[in-house]
């Protein structure tokens, strides 16, 4: 199985081909749909939340009902994580709610940066000093550089990055 962070690299690179690229996305995607790491206990549990929900695919249950699952299990057990993270791959209505928080996380960001990029050139057109504005810029970029809301948008990173690095 490919490693998470070279595929990464080879998307983020913008010497890599459009092949390369490509063959890097399947593999994340391949890498994404494989369910997160189960073990016995997992297992146990799914079992035993299907049993009690009355149902035969984590998919089909709705949050509520795994919420109180998990709540009367104790939120803080060690496997409580996983049984979660797949539910979250298996539901089609959770996988619908990350998709629109994800476009949500990515508009706070477009925001975001939009209003320094209107403050930055409102002081510069002024001739005003524009550190702090620029410093601003890169701790935005810094703290959202790393967000997988921009895996289908390479580029964006891209920008983030040269902008930490002060190329821009």
């Amino acid at each position: 199985m490919p490693d998470r962070e070279k595929l990464l690299q080879i998307v983020d690179d913008p010497k890599s081909s459009e092949t390369e690229r490509a063959e890097a996305w399947q593999d994340l995607n391949a890498l994404d749909s494989v369910s997160p790491q189960t073990s016995p206990a997992v297992d146990h549990l799914v079992r035993r939340f299907l049993h009690d929900t009355h149902t035969s695919t984590l998919g089909d249950v709705p949050h509520y009902a795994l919420h109180q699952f998990l709540t009367e299990l104790g939120m803080t057990t060690p496997d409580a994580n996983s049984l979660y993270q797949r539910w979250l791959d298996e539901s089609p209505v959770a996988g619908r709610k990350m998709k629109q928080m994800g476009i949500h996380l990515a508009n706070c960001f477009l925001d975001q940066q939009d209003a320094l990029a209107a403050r930055l050139q409102s002081a510069t057109a002024q001739g005003l000093n524009t550190v702090a504005i620029r410093r601003e810029m890169k701790k935005l970029y810094q703290d959202w550089v790393d967000s997988s809301i921009f895996n289908e948008h390479p580029e964006i990173r891209h920008m983030m990055r040269d902008a930490i690095a002060h190329k821009l």
